[in-house]
């Protein structure tokens, strides 16, 4: 791939990002946290998996600045990359509403002036080794790509050959943020493409689409949380978001070749959230399977650490490590998922989806459809059919002639190097599947599974995948004499 971050990782390196990288040291409710920027916690977190941190607390020329040095130097010894935040990135996305002027109002002597501060604040990192860019900004709106744009050219000048990266919305946001972002006041949105009367999918396509157009991206990064619980019978409920948005941005990368990378969700609860639920270790597993059956070339954690801004919130669980800096059973569940990601993602990073497959009935203990019609929202629970299918959903593709399972499983679809893959996963949060793949012919199969390799040979593949579980099948069609 040509992106500059995966050569910056290494080659057939899949990208596990943490957003939320260890904090600074803070005071919240009377108790003083010290620093987590600590060669023990980026080791903690480099060993299960981790190998690409994003500033959070620390930001270059502005909050807790001094940190930013020492956590390129925690991260370099652990073996991993580290996009700083910088404190220019809110002049160039700034519409009045984040302590500066519009960026579109400023003279051309105003933004050449921004240019060479961010420019000689990026010379300060740039020949560190574990700087391998910038995370510049989360959730712009539409309004604020011309500036994004118009750092994004500075930081190419200066850092040539590293990562510039911004993360975008879902689709379950207002108008407003669609073209404003947050902190949009009184503002009321005036772009039609963004109004509900259109669907979530159909307003999240322009939104994408103009930002891959004017930005000009690497790499096309969003945050989505699937695991809610939006009313009774609707408790183990997965919200459609996990499918249809993956979907949507792997059929733009074949159009424009920009690989899409995924939030996964750790913890709930957050920002008065009762309806996040807090993942389960089969919900935490579905997630990651979802996303490589999908394509998705990069996934994420959030949060990776407990963040500061929410230490004053008791209610909320979240992070591979807590508050204090101690391991939670999602730094175990991560570890886990880990193992499958790094030993399956060197194919999938070089690979074509096609589409998907799916086969059996879907599992997921949901109450009966007329309890589900009275819970508000309820189009939005994952039912069994995938949101959108008629554009990807295949019934056979390249050697695999035919699926069945006991319970739904989606298998994605590739091509790379003229070798068809295959990454099946068992839909269902609450129960095993027993699924049999039926190739065109005598196949040897190369499996990875549980980050172990092993092999497999006949016309039938069986093996039973639990909840959430998933594995990628690499078939050979042997040649009859």
């Amino acid at each position: 791939m040509n992106q500059t971050i995966y050569r910056l990782l290494g080659k057939n390196v899949y990208p596990l990002a943490a957003y939320c990288a260890p904090q600074s040291a803070c005071e919240s409710g009377g108790v003083r946290y010290a620093s987590k920027i600590t060669q023990q916690q980026y080791d903690l977190l480099a060993d299960a998996g981790v190998n690409l941190f994003y500033g959070h607390s620390e930001v270059a020329g502005g909050v807790n600045s001094g940190d930013v040095l020492a956590a390129l130097d925690c991260a370099a010894r652990a073996g991993a990359g580290y996009l700083p935040r910088f404190e220019e990135a809110q002049e160039y996305v700034s519409l009045g509403t984040r302590g500066y002027p519009d960026y579109r109002t400023l003279s051309a002597a105003a933004k050449e002036e921004l240019d060479g501060r961010f420019a000689r604040s990026l010379e300060k990192y740039a020949s560190h080794p574990a700087f391998f860019g910038v995370s510049f900004i989360d959730e712009p709106g539409a309004e604020m790509f011309a500036g994004i744009a118009a750092a994004k050219k500075v930081f190419e000048k200066v850092c040539r050959g590293k990562f510039f990266y911004v993360n975008m919305f879902p689709y379950y946001i207002t108008p407003e943020q669609y073209q404003y972002s947050f902190g949009y006041g009184a503002r009321r949105c005036t772009r039609k493409e963004f109004f509900t009367d259109r669907s979530n999918i159909e307003r999240y396509r322009d939104f994408a689409r103009e930002f891959v157009q004017t930005v000009r991206p690497e790499v096309y990064s969003y945050d989505a949380y699937p695991f809610v619980t939006l009313g009774e019978g609707a408790e183990t409920g997965v919200h459609e978001v996990l499918y249809d948005i993956p979907a949507f941005l792997a059929r733009e990368e074949k159009k424009t070749g920009v690989p899409f990378w995924m939030f996964m969700q750790e913890g709930g609860k957050w920002e008065g959230n009762e309806g996040v639920r807090i993942p389960g270790s089969a919900e935490h597993r579905l997630q990651y399977n979802v996303g490589l059956a999908y394509g998705a070339k990069g996934l994420q954690l959030f949060p990776c650490c407990y963040p500061n801004d929410w230490l004053s919130d008791h209610v909320c669980r979240a992070g591979l490590v807590d508050r204090n800096g101690a391991p939670t059973d999602m730094y175990g569940y991560f570890r886990r998922e880990a193992r499958q990601v790094r030993a399956a993602g060197a194919f999938i990073l070089g690979a074509e989806w096609k589409g998907m497959m799916a086969a059996g009935d879907f599992s997921g203990l949901l109450a009966p459809e007329s309890v589900l019609a009275k819970i508000k929202w309820n189009e939005c629970i994952y039912r069994g059919c995938l949101p959108g299918a008629k554009e990807y959903l295949l019934h056979s593709h390249g050697c695999l002639e035919s699926a069945a399972a006991s319970s739904q499983i989606l298998i994605g679809c590739f091509e790379k190097e003229g070798k068809n893959g295959y990454y099946v996963v068992n839909n269902s949060v609450t129960t095993s599947s027993r699924a049999e793949l039926c190739f065109t012919g005598d196949a040897g199969c190369k499996i990875i599974r549980g980050g172990e390799t092993y092999t497999a040979c006949g016309r039938k593949l069986s093996a039973v995948l639990e909840a959430g579980e998933g594995m990628l099948v690499i078939p050979e069609i042997k040649e009859v004499k």
